[in-house]
């Protein structure tokens, strides 16, 4: 289907302020706020990409305080939004969201006392696919703290929170939840060389999504002298689902800085798990060096990291579940579950809170890797490039087994030309010298060499690196070459140019993957009151479930006279994601008169 679409739209846009106090704003002060930017032809304005900022269709805040700074300070709020955004440069989103609530503060030094409440309705519309997003949530907030001295600060939080979600073409999910949680942090001296910290919270989640959660950590920091440290660390977690898992771990780091350039470590951590089908023991136990050498007009830098790893675990083969387990997602990264043999439809990911729940297919994919899954997000949907998510799922547990890992990790790098030139080199290995009853079970028997240069000439960065990553599970090369440059002429004339290339050859299974990246601007001063900008940017993605081409460019022409300003701009947005095409040119005209 080839689409050619012209037309000629008119908008406007009123924005109201007015601030107001009795007396004196820690009295009384009010404020409120409008916007309203109405368009003659609304449904034709959701067709055009609008690449680069977020566009307020109606807007309405209202905000009230109360004897501010005083003992007693109350606050309220209230707000309408609606408003159209691109999300990506991909999927056309328009949102609205109403809220309101209110805060009462005691400021004191006997008991700082706070109380807050927040109710929102935030109702989200893909315009593109037709798919709506829509969540309610009430908080209750209620926080105190205290010190009772000059080296320690004490925080009590108690949170109830009740939420409705609902997603197109899933069921809706309603929960309510309660939260209690303490954090201390103690110093024995006024420098803070002997300091605690500690950190406990209890989490009750009923409705759809039920569970409990408990977590306590203590942290110990302990400077003997301004070179030698020890840390230790222990932390209980209890999740209470349809599977119940407690863990105890406890770790210590002991280590020393010889002069400015060496510094040594030795550490160990010990792990139980109980979980209602399986027991777990961990313990690792290692040490790692880092020396630093100026050379000349240089710096050589080397590091080395071992330890070795003893694993234990004892149950019968059965479906075990996993709640809780953290991923960050980008497109240039390889993302595997922990667990192999992974049950087929049982993976569910959500937001770092266990709020939202995103839908396969449109926010992320699973792709099978040998015995293993790997996890990719979707340009365009609910799932930004780097975040945090939380995966849960079921997976085939093969029995009791055991095993020894040893693992090598080290690096170099030398700098030289008054750091014009770097050339650096990491390198890992992970090896398993005993195993015990583990025929059915998948180790990630690994060597990784990763070799780089990087050029910095001030104004312009580029370099080039090689990953060769030799696994059992999935072994794969890739070339990275990138470029940032940045440069100036008296402040009249701004240039930046950023390019990322990452090309993966996945070798078992016989697949490409290409991702790269460039983009750039021009801001050119003409006159004081005349200025012309420039940018253009290209992004392809190729490979299996990835394919995405996406091509923008602006050039835009400001002038102010008086109270007046005039931008012409045009705009070309090409994009080709999947199965579908989609190709604009526009111009636009704007007159704004501030009063």
């Amino acid at each position: 289907m080839d689409e050619d679409q012209r037309s000629t739209y008119f908008n406007g846009g009123l924005r109201i302020s007015s601030n107001s106090f009795l007396w004196s704003k820690d009295i009384a002060e009010i404020t409120v706020s409008g916007e309203f930017n109405p368009e003659s032809r609304r449904e034709k304005y959701l067709q055009i990409p609008d690449r680069s900022e977020m566009r307020t269709l109606s807007n309405l805040d209202f905000r009230a305080t109360v004897f501010n700074n005083k003992p007693l300070t109350i606050s309220f709020f209230g707000g309408h939004n609606q408003s159209y955004f691109n999300r990506e440069l991909l999927t056309n989103v328009r949102t609205r969201t109403n809220s309101y609530g209110g805060m009462i503060s005691l400021n004191n030094r006997i008991l700082p006392l706070s109380v807050s409440y927040r109710s929102s309705d935030w109702l989200q519309t893909e315009t593109e696919e037709n798919r709506s997003f829509r969540m309610k949530q009430e908080d209750l907030e209620g926080r105190v703290t205290k010190s009772f001295t000059d080296f320690d600060r004490n925080e009590l939080l108690y949170a109830h929170n009740r939420y409705n979600y609902s997603y197109q073409g899933m069921d809706d999910v309603s929960n309510v939840t309660d939260r209690v949680s303490l954090s201390n942090n103690i110093s024995f001296d006024r420098k803070q060389r002997y300091t605690i910290s500690s950190y406990g919270s209890f989490h009750d989640q009923k409705g759809t999504n039920t569970f409990r959660k408990t977590d306590l950590i203590e942290r110990v920091s302990l400077r003997f002298t301004e070179n030698l440290r020890l840390l230790g660390d222990y932390s209980f977690y209890r999740m209470e689902d349809v599977q119940s898992l407690t863990r105890n771990r406890e770790s210590m780091t002991l280590s020393h800085r010889l002069y400015e350039s060496l510094t040594t470590s030795v550490f160990g951590e010990h792990s139980a798990t109980g979980q209602t089908l399986y027991d777990e023991k961990n313990f690792k136990a290692g040490a790692e060096a880092g020396y630093t050498k100026k050379i000349g007009n240089g710096r050589l830098s080397l590091s080395y990291r071992y330890y070795h790893h003893w694993f234990e675990a004892e149950g019968v083969p059965a479906e075990v579940i996993v709640s809780d387990e953290e991923h960050q997602l980008s497109d240039t990264r390889i993302t595997l579950l922990q667990r192999a043999y992974v049950k087929p439809g049982s993976v569910v990911v959500t937001d770092e809170t266990r709020t939202v729940i995103y839908r396969e297919g449109f926010d992320y994919t699973l792709v099978a890797r040998g015995s293993f899954t790997e996890v990719q997000r979707v340009p365009g949907g609910l799932i930004a490039e780097n975040q945090q998510v939380k995966v849960g799922y079921t997976y085939l547990l093969p029995g009791s087994y055991g095993y020894e890992a040893n693992n090598n990790s080290w690096s170099g790098s030398i700098m030289m030309f008054r750091n014009l030139l770097e050339l650096y080199y990491r390198g890992a290995a992970q090896r398993y010298p005993s195993m015990r009853d583990a025929d059915f079970l998948v180790l990630n028997r690994f060597s990784q060499d990763v070799a780089g240069a990087r050029l910095d000439f001030g104004f312009v960065t580029g370099g080039v690196e090689y990953d060769s990553y030799r696994s059992n599970i999935i072994p794969y090369n890739r070339m990275r070459y990138f470029i940032n440059l940045n440069w100036s002429l008296k402040s009249k004339v701004i240039f930046s140019l950023n390019g990322n290339i990452s090309d993966y050859r996945f070798i078992d299974d016989d697949i490409d993957q290409l991702y790269s990246n460039i983009s750039g601007k021009v801001n050119i001063t003409v006159t004081r009151n005349i200025r012309v900008n420039l940018e253009a940017g290209y992004l392809e993605q190729s490979g299996r479930n990835i394919d995405l081409t996406l091509i923008t460019a602006r050039a835009e022409a400001v002038a102010t006279f008086r109270q007046l300003m005039v931008r012409l701009a045009n705009d070309m947005y090409v994009r080709s994601y999947t199965d579908s095409r989609f190709r604009f040119f526009g111009t636009r005209l704007e007159l704004i008169r501030k009063f």
